[in-house]
């Protein structure tokens, strides 16, 4: 049968959500039926339902549940009152708000102490302070004799409990917490912060438990038996509980579990309340001789059912996609293997989850929002994710190969594949003609794009991908490394494509070229070693003299594996398999075939060559103290010659870190994705352009500044790639008769057609609205509209590039840009250079601004779910490691996971934060060494040459040795006065300046005893040994002081470039410092601290520096500057920098389901149910709570029908009195007719 539409009966929509406490009589009010019998069924009564049990089938009275969601069961009036698990809150409530209260002002009892023990059981210590009291004049209080004569029954029964006595508490049980609750006046209950009309302290223990309805927890039948649900069987002991064992009545109800459904196919009869007809156990031929209209059969999967894919993780939107089922035999899962990609999944036996919509609204949404065809470029960045792959790539990489011939047979059998029977196919002249009609692989690609000459396809094989890169001197057409995907595959059908020893087989010269790179790199590796023993290794800067050694030999050995592998792709076969696979990019890359032909390389841990695993050496292997490169890590062997059992060890230890890294790397990617889409999940583009919360908070005014959708980018960040769509409109407009014009004319073509777009873009003036020169580009001129502007100039920019390159040929022809007449010879080499007719400068103009004009993002488009997960989804691509600085050996800087976690986390303290001072002076180096001077912390240490005790009879000195040589070296622009001066001024070291005496090179220090003078009141022993300490302490405080430079500044190195320019990089803090430094261009400097950067800089620039250190880590992945800027906007649109975390979260949003959905959900219920809060379920999370349609994507916006009233039908409501005035008038003029 066929299944009805749903069609509710009533309109409606949960505007809110008021979170409270239930009362007793809003619970008895909604019952239907008491439970009191922990029995389920009825055995005498042929297994009926008990009366008042669990399973009582008194609920739906006959009709649906949901139309009568207030009729359910409970559990009614409980022996004893039920404690809420938020009863010690509540507690804890009270007691800081009668702390200071020894005794109660209404009972005159003793306050004390509530303690929690064990599980919800609560103990009050009423006489504490008595107890602690040491007091010889205390006097016991009244309530304390009472408390303890009620033991006296007790103490005569075991005297043993007098010792005892004293450590006797009040046990707080539930009825005495309700007692107690109920006492308090509705002024205390809004010191507690509760509502005392609708939400007083009672309120929060359970007096009558609520039960679900039976249909929700149905019963299995199992041949004479039945199997219950989880809930029945809790609810069945909670009753058992509540008569013999009260004491264990909460830890019953907190261990309910979860209901399971049963799998079975059933029949939904439409008839008697929508009964289910289960088909596993009933009679099929009577239930399908009993369908009528309307019964719904949940039926297996058909052919054309649409239906969800779904892989686990799902990281973004494409995780989960729609098709058309197609049903096969077996038990797999078959797909085409380009679509592979979107879910990351490969053929290593995978899961995948299958979803089948059950309404037609969902079946709408799911084939035109989640197609697969609706879905081939990435949000990302607008690159293509479902296409070509693996052994498509290699068909098309073979097919188009030089020297590939087929016969006509063959020919025509290949394009019998690519299309249907309904299309025909003319066949292009072959190649070859004798002695045999031969045609290329690449007149296949002809007949793919047009297979006749009716055909109206029109194609431009130019796409976006990230490996779109021409080789020098070859032309970009089909060019194998290019990254063109053309869907092939029955090529590899039709011959063999294997991987065999044959392919890994090194040739002579191979291992000869191995073996001479291999000898270079050891003799190089060899002499730095030398130099090392020797100490006449120059040093790199900031690094000493070993780290020095270790990057240039990992230097050195990283190259070898790198000309290795550019050598086999020379000297292999064109049929090498490997090879193929590689060049082609279906698989692998030169170093892989490397490491199977040539050698494995250097192994890399940890950043570095293998570190010293047993004393001084990596193995016993080597000798102590070894460096040269088989003991740290170089496998000089190839896998097909086998790695010896050093090597071997080697290679494993580095896949070990490579796996370790993977599983560490996932828990913490995911983790971050959830935050990041917890934070980002409600925003969405509205109809003004701005992007804002759910609640309406402006978090951009304009999407990404420029109000464009990433995935419509064609190129890095713009909506057109010009010279593509110039390539295209000049090829399908194309007409040998048709003149070109001249470069006046392509001018005053192109502004004539952007004139109206020009109009569009006023600008206007920000206070008094008057308007401005189009041209204006001062700050008062800038307005929402930059955008479009900028688009119009980068048309007309490149149209100006059209019109220069044909002024330039028409130059050499000797003719003016204003001619439209040349000569035949002229004519025809300006014609075949830079020709540019009128249509095809008309379509080029219309197909640019109709592609900005699809780019612009809808309104509704949930732009933070889609930034979400274009940051979260590569992240689990990263790493966890340290990596050096671009360019300097001995500046680390933290990325990868750890970097994108310090990032949004907003923390104040990261690994390692990094200050980019630019220099005035940029060429010379000495100017470079005095900023650096300047800016660095430098300690006494640094210029110390050593420190000596000087001892007289009762006295003595500490003279520090100061190396004037090193001083002057290192640029500081201090003396030893200065030293001395710095050497005061610290706190902990207790200096006054009359203590120290200054000569050459020397500074001494006078030793006095701290907090006096010398042998008033001591002895002379004394004094001496005082004084020793002393010497002590200065000997190791002194070499930490810090004579010059910032505090946090803790080093400070030199970059330089390759154009031999300079600039000093800080690490520590201290951005304030470093912009007012003599010598730093101040407005140029930058640190990678956003919380730093907030402070000094304010709140805009440390959005700036969230999205450029995003950037930084993640720039290469490919994500679209917009995502990161959203997520930049959404750390600081409200003035301070927010981390992407629950305390963020928190400042960010105030809806409690949303709270409640991400962390701490029973904290941030009980708090809303105390506080009384209100959930205006607005949000994405509360409308998936809720079950209701979102605020984004298509529930952005409400349909207003028209009604098709007439204008006279609509009149003004008459008001209360003109309705009664009216009728008393009709009385009174019937009573004159009646008279």
């Amino acid at each position: 049968m066929v299944k009805q539409q749903l069609v509710d009966k009533l309109p409606k929509r949960i505007r809110s959500i008021k979170f409270g406490i239930q009362s007793n009589q809003d619970i008895t009010n909604q019952a239907v039926v008491e439970i009191s019998d922990r029995l389920l069924y009825d055995i005498e009564n042929n297994r009926a339902p008990y009366h008042h049990g669990p399973l009582d089938s008194r609920l739906d009275c006959g009709r649906v549940l949901l139309e009568e969601p207030e009729r359910q069961q409970f559990l009614k009036e409980l022996r004893r009152p039920m404690d809420n698990l938020r009863r010690t809150q509540i507690c804890k409530n009270i007691n800081q708000q009668c702390r200071k209260v020894k005794i109660c002002p209404y009972c005159a009892s003793v306050n004390g102490q509530i303690r929690k023990v064990g599980v919800l059981k609560l103990l009050h210590d009423k006489f504490v302070s008595y107890n602690k009291s040491t007091s010889a004049k205390k006097v016991p209080p009244e309530s304390k004799i009472k408390f303890h004569n009620s033991f006296n029954e007790a103490r005569q029964e075991n005297p043993d409990l007098d010792k005892h006595l004293h450590k006797a508490m009040e046990d707080l049980n539930p009825l005495r917490v309700l007692n107690l609750f109920k006492t308090i006046s509705p002024s205390d209950c809004e010191l507690l912060g509760l509502d005392p009309t609708e939400g007083r302290p009672e309120m929060f223990i359970w007096q009558f438990l609520p039960a679900p309805p039976v249909c929700v927890r149905p019963s299995v039948a199992q041949d004479s038996a039945s199997n219950e649900d989880d809930i029945t069987t809790k609810l069945a002991d909670i009753v058992w509980t509540i008569m013999e064992q009260w004491e264990y009545l909460q830890t019953q109800i907190a261990m309910n579990g979860p209901s399971v459904w049963p799998g079975a196919q059933q029949v939904l009869k439409k008839e008697d309340g929508g009964y289910k007809i289960s088909l596993k156990f009933g009679n099929r031929d009577l239930v399908a001789k009993s369908l009528t209209i309307g019964d719904v059969v949940e039926r297996h999967i058909e052919d054309g059912d649409i239906v969800l894919f779904n892989r686990q993780p799902s990281l973004h939107k494409l995780s989960i996609m729609s098709h058309l089922a197609k049903v096969r035999p077996w038990k797999t899962f078959r797909l085409n293997e380009c679509v592979c990609n979107p879910y990351n999944a490969d053929f290593d036996g995978d899961e995948m989850n299958l979803h089948v919509p059950q309404t037609e609204e969902a079946r709408a949404e799911a084939i035109n929002l989640m197609g697969v065809k609706h879905n081939l470029l990435t949000p990302r960045n607008g690159e293509p994710i479902i296409a070509a792959t693996q052994d498509f790539i290699t068909a098309a990489f073979l097919l188009s190969s030089k020297d590939t011939f087929f016969d006509r047979k063959t020919f025509a059998y290949m394009c019998m594949h690519m299309l249907d029977s309904q299309t025909a196919i003319d066949l292009p002249p072959p190649t070859i003609i004798a002695p045999v009609a031969l045609w290329t692989g690449k007149q296949l690609f002809n007949v793919l794009i047009r297979p006749n000459k009716q055909s109206p396809v029109r194609i431009n094989l130019d796409v976006k991908c990230k490996s779109f890169k021409a080789r020098l001197g070859q032309c970009p057409d089909m060019d194998p490394n290019d990254g063109w995907l053309v869907v092939w595959n029955s090529e590899l059908t039709n011959r063999g494509f294997s991987i065999g020893v044959g392919d890994v087989f090194p040739t002579e010269s191979l291992r000869a070229e191995k073996e001479n790179l291999v000898s270079i790199a050891y003799r190089q590796s060899d002499k730095l070693i030398e130099l090392f023993k020797k100490g006449e290794l120059e040093k790199a800067p900031g690094c000493n003299m070993e780290q020095t050694l270790e990057n240039s030999i990992s230097g050195i050995l990283s190259k070898v594996r790198q000309q290795a592998g550019e050598y086999c792709i020379d000297t292999l076969s064109r049929n090498n398999a490997p090879l193929i696979m590689a060049k082609s990019g279906s698989k692998g890359s030169d170093i892989n075939v490397a490491q199977m032909v040539a050698l494995v390389g250097q192994q890399i841990i940890g950043g570095q060559r293998v570190p010293d695993g047993f004393q001084d050496r990596s193995l016993p292997h080597f000798h102590k103290n070894a460096r040269q490169p088989p003991s740290k890590g170089f496998v000089k062997n190839s896998f097909y010659s086998g790695l010896e059992p050093t090597e071997f060890l080697f290679h494993a230890i580095s896949g070990r870190e490579g796996l370790v890294d993977t599983a560490v790397k996932t828990a913490e990617t995911g983790y971050m994705s959830r935050r990041l889409m917890k934070s980002l999940e409600d925003l969405s583009t509205q109809y003004d352009d701005t992007v804002r919360t759910s609640s309406g908070s402006v978090v951009q005014f304009q999407y990404g500044a420029d109000r464009l959708d990433p995935v419509d980018m064609e190129g890095p960040t713009g909506p057109v790639q010009f010279y593509r769509t110039w390539t295209h409109a000049e090829n399908i407009t194309w007409d040998n008769n048709e003149p070109s014009l001249s470069p006046d004319e392509i001018r005053r073509l192109c502004a004539s057609m952007l004139e109206g777009e020009r109009k569009r873009f006023p600008r206007l003036g920000l206070l008094n609205n008057e308007e401005l020169d189009y041209e204006d580009g001062s700050d008062y001129a800038i307005d929402e509209h930059e955008s479009g502007r900028r688009f119009l100039q980068a048309i007309e920019s490149h149209v100006e590039g059209l019109a220069s390159k044909l002024s330039r040929v028409r130059k050499l022809a000797g003719m003016g840009d204003g001619e439209t007449v040349l000569g035949s010879g002229a004519q025809d080499h300006a014609e075949r250079t830079a020709k540019v007719t009128a249509s095809a400068l008309i379509l080029f103009i219309r197909l640019s601004l109709e592609k900005y004009k699809k780019a612009h993002v809808e309104p509704g488009h949930a732009v933070g779910a889609v930034g979400a997960q274009s940051i979260g989804e590569p992240g689990t691509q990263m790493t966890l490691k340290t990596f050096h600085f671009a360019g300097v050996a001995g500046m680390s800087i933290t990325q990868g996971v750890p970097r994108i976690k310090e990032i949004i986390n907003a923390s104040k303290a990261i690994s390692t934060p990094v200050i980019t001072c630019p220099l005035l002076n940029t060429q010379q180096i000495e100017a470079a060494k005095v900023v650096k001077a300047r800016i660095e912390k430098t300690l006494l240490s640094d210029v110390l040459r050593s420190i000596e005790d000087e001892w007289r009879v009762n006295e003595g000195n500490v003279v520090l040795w100061i190396d004037t040589d090193a001083l002057a070296d290192m640029h500081l622009g201090i003396d030893v006065y200065d030293i001395a001066q710095a050497i005061c001024r610290e706190r902990k070291l207790k200096m006054q300046p009359g203590d120290i005496t200054i000569s050459t090179g020397r500074i001494a220090i006078r030793l006095r005893p701290i907090g006096g003078t010398p042998g008033r009141g001591k002895s002379a022993a004394s004094d001496g040994g005082d004084l020793l300490v002393r010497a002590n302490f200065l000997r190791r405080t002194l070499p930490s002081v810090p004579i010059s430079g910032y505090p946090h500044a803790m080093r400070a190195l030199i970059e330089t470039s390759d154009d031999n320019s300079h600039r000093v990089l800080v690490e520590g803090y201290g951005l304030r410092d470093c912009m007012a430094t003599e010598g730093v261009v101040g407005t140029q400097v930058r640190t990678n601290s956003v919380m730093e950067c907030g402070e000094v800089l304010g709140i805009e620039a440390a959005r700036t520096t969230i999205a450029d250190e995003i950037n930084a880590v993640m720039g290469y992945m490919g994500i679209d500057p917009r995502h990161m800027q959203l997520l930049s906007d959404v750390m600081t649109f409200k003035g301070e920098v927010l981390g992407i975390t629950r305390f963020g979260l928190s400042k960010m949003r105030d809806s409690v389901l949303h709270l409640a959905s991400f962390e701490k959900t029973p904290d941030h219920l009980f708090e809303a149910a105390a506080g009384m809060k209100v959930d205006q379920i607005e949000g994405v999370s509360e409308g998936i709570i809720m079950g209701q349609t979102m605020c984004v994507g298509t529930g952005a916006f409400q349909v207003v029908r028209r009604l098709g009233i007439q204008p006279g039908d609509l009149r003004q409501k008459p008001t209360l009195f003109e309705d009664a005035w009216n009728a008393e008038m009709k009385k009174k003029g019937s009573k004159r007719a009646q008279l």
